[in-house]
């Protein structure tokens, strides 16, 4: 029997060495119609409203100096802009009102080399939450804490230099039922790169890499008594990561997600735990022909089940998919910008109990436990008119553990 599973963030790190210097290079020709706003506009938005069909709507008290007199078609481009086409401009008398879309990074520079290498380490206290999620910011760290989908959700991440903890958990208890989800990590030396070459107003090169995803994980789940179920969420917080390549804003996104499912009889009792540990990298590249290809590498695999109990007059299951790291890039300001690329990792555990019954009469058990790891990318970059249409796995890898049985019954 499989079950469905549940889903929850996972823990990371890598391996320890020296951190590599970040490298922000930027040669940029613009067009001689572009506006290049260098400067922190001196009127600030009150709103900033992105939406991948109407475009992006911003709202000032007033009309910023530097964009004075811009018209739909015009080319802005600046660290509290990224780059986008004006669509429309009007003042609506109470507040002055700007529509814009993304553009391409070929619509603004006639010529440009941008080449990143850059650590994804930074504090966290500035991010985006979601209004369920109360925030705590302390001198050690930054935690969010709510109810989601009925689950009481605490998700810590602290800052340790170049690497950052991260602590989730998820519990949901209505007695006598009761389903709860531990995970810790390290996440350490998780880096972003890439190179994007524009001559004579195309693209000649995109290169864009997630690298250092090296995880040490480990999975907790349990749960107890009846319960029939699957509950699908993401944790509402992305921490960024934003650095500016000249006058272009860019950010790293750092996002977890959660799925749940189960299938227990009355009085069952289900146990799973096990460690994770991986090293791979993930890579997106522009094509001769101008489309894209991906890929990725799994260096190193291995997953270990600690232990696995089951008290049950039944069969059923319990499982867990854990996504995390989900990272996104995009070009542009956090939060202001319609799609980006990303890329996710999901590990699953999924914990199976089999009756195994010979002439109407139960003869044995059989639990297994099954494991997996996928890692996918997907999303958008305009900037560098880059799409994947669908999310793709770009490396797999299952394993079973029988965690116990009667001799012969169960076959792996």
């Amino acid at each position: 029997m499989r079950v469905p599973l549940l889903l929850l963030p996972l823990a990371a790190a890598c391996t320890a060495g020296p951190v590599d210097a970040d490298v922000l290079d930027a040669d940029i020709t613009w067009r001689d119609d572009v506006l290049v706003v260098a400067d922190p506009l001196d009127v600030p938005p009150t709103t900033v409203v992105p939406d991948a069909d109407a475009g992006t709507t911003w709202t000032f008290d007033a009309v910023p100096t530097a964009l004075g007199g811009v018209a739909p078609g015009d080319i802005l481009v600046g660290p509290d802009l990224g780059i986008v086409r004006v669509l429309d401009a009007h003042d609506d008398g109470a507040t002055w009102v700007l529509v814009t879309e993304e553009a391409a990074l070929t619509d603004a520079a006639e010529d440009a080399t941008l080449t990143w290498d850059k650590g994804v380490y930074a504090q966290v206290s500035e991010a985006e939450t979601h209004a369920v999620l109360a925030k705590t910011v302390t001198g050690s760290g930054t935690e969010w804490t709510g109810t989601i989908a009925d689950f009481e959700v605490q998700w810590t991440l602290q800052p340790q230099g170049h690497d950052f903890k991260s602590q989730l958990s998820a519990k949901y208890t209505n007695a006598p039922v009761s389903l709860k989800f531990a995970n810790t990590a390290l996440v350490k030396g998780l880096r972003s790169d890439g190179n994007v070459v524009v001559v004579n107003g195309a693209f000649e090169d995109v290169t864009l890499s997630f690298e250092h995803l090296e995880l040490d994980a480990t999975l907790e789940l349990g749960g107890t008594d009846a319960v029939t179920g699957d509950v699908t969420f993401e944790i509402p917080v992305r921490v960024d990561f934003p650095f500016l390549l000249g006058e272009i804003p860019m950010f790293v996104g750092f996002q977890a997600g959660l799925e749940i499912s189960v299938k227990m009889a009355p009085d069952t009792v289900k146990t799973a735990k096990a460690r994770l540990s991986l090293a791979g990298s993930v890579h997106v590249a522009r094509t001769p022909s101008g489309s894209f290809e991906t890929a990725g590498t799994l260096d190193r695999f291995e997953l270990t089940l600690d232990k696995a109990s089951d008290v049950s007059l039944t069969g059923g299951g319990i499982g867990t998919l854990l996504k995390l790291p989900i990272l996104s890039l995009g070009v542009g300001v956090p939060n202001r910008v319609e799609a980006a690329l990303f890329t996710e990792l999901d590990t699953e555990i999924v914990s199976n109990y089999t009756l195994i019954e010979e002439g109407g009469f139960l003869v044995g058990n059989c639990q297994t436990v099954d494991l997996g790891l996928q890692g996918k990318v997907g999303g958008r970059v305009k900037a560098f008119a880059l799409q994947v249409q669908q999310a793709t796995v770009v490396f797999a890898k299952t394993t079973q553990k029988v965690a116990e049985k009667r001799p012969g019954d169960c076959a792996i």
